[in-house]
């Protein structure tokens, strides 16, 4: 695995606003994703950008509502890298440190490599939901 040491992890809301939404689009191939049936906007979120030279390379979001934190995005331009892992633990400790108490987040169930990538960062499979899915077209 090359580590991206090039790479600088900042606030999202240091990042200009139109970049940030050209990266999340670029990711998502939308201004939104879907996870239980809401729209989320990532760009709008509170999060991290990771940033080569003056290129946005990295993004994670993320929401806290009542104590309970969601990770409602991440992407990296190099998989493998190692800055996935860097945004989201930038994000985790963003939320740590602002008390939430618990740290979710959804994916689909057929997205092995994010399965894989959030297991191997301590996260467990907690619910599984038959016939669902966190993304539209």
């Amino acid at each position: 695995m090359t580590q991206d040491r090039d790479v600088d992890i900042r606030a999202a809301a240091e990042a200009a606003p139109d970049e940030l939404l050209r990266y999340v689009v670029e990711n998502w191939h939308s201004e939104s994703v879907i996870a239980h049936d809401e729209s989320i906007f990532p760009a709008q979120l509170p999060g991290f950008i990771a940033v080569a030279g003056d290129r946005i390379v990295g993004h994670v979001s993320y929401r806290i509502v009542g104590g309970r934190c969601e990770i409602t995005s991440v992407a990296a331009a190099r998989p493998q890298a190692g800055t996935g892992t860097r945004l989201l633990q930038a994000a985790i400790d963003a939320v740590l440190a602002s008390g939430c108490h618990t740290l979710w987040l959804t994916t689909t169930n057929d997205n092995l490599d994010a399965l894989r990538f959030y297991q191997r960062r301590g996260f467990r499979l907690s619910a599984y939901g038959r016939g669902r899915s966190t993304a539209r077209g």
